[in-house]
């Protein structure tokens, strides 16, 4: 089966940064409904459209193109007080809204702290980075009524 509007692809994705190497060693398991249901990046579901399963696509992605570009406003310098003992680079907290997005919420990544002051980025981990992204099709498969009502895969 081609991949098509109202199908359930199953990828096995790596990404790396733009000079090739890896940015997490691991592949991962995506399964996502295709059709425009914003599931994925549009780039890479107008790549998968009519591949099949075996086949593969590699994509350069822009960071407007994936994670978007880092901004500013989502890092923050708090007082160190306000955070409890034993705090590490990569711990994460809960942060309310994003200054631009009344919907959304955000959480702090601990990006740098010393004994008066915490960073905290709110910004996704791989935002302002240009992507290679390596995606095999594992199977293809019709979507169920309820996942096309859903508009994702169950």
């Amino acid at each position: 089966m081609k991949v098509a509007k109202n199908t359930v692809v199953t990828l096995r994705c790596q990404i790396a940064a733009a000079q090739g190497t890896p940015i997490d060693s691991t592949t991962f398991q995506l399964v996502y409904l295709h059709g425009g249901y914003e599931n994925v990046a549009p780039q890479l579901e107008d790549a998968l459209e009519g591949r099949e399963a075996g086949e593969s696509v590699v994509l350069t992605m822009a960071p407007e193109d994936a994670f978007g570009e880092v901004d500013a406003e989502l890092v923050r310098q708090e007082p160190r007080s306000a955070f409890p003992p034993g705090i590490q680079i990569g711990m994460t907290f809960g942060g309310g809204n994003r200054p631009t997005y009344d919907e959304d919420t955000v959480d702090y990544r601990v990006v740098a702290y010393d004994d008066e002051y915490v960073i905290l980025d709110g910004n996704h981990p791989m935002a302002g980075k240009t992507l290679h992204v390596t995606c095999v099709i594992g199977d293809v498969r019709a979507a169920t009524q309820e996942e096309i009502e859903a508009g994702r895969s169950q």
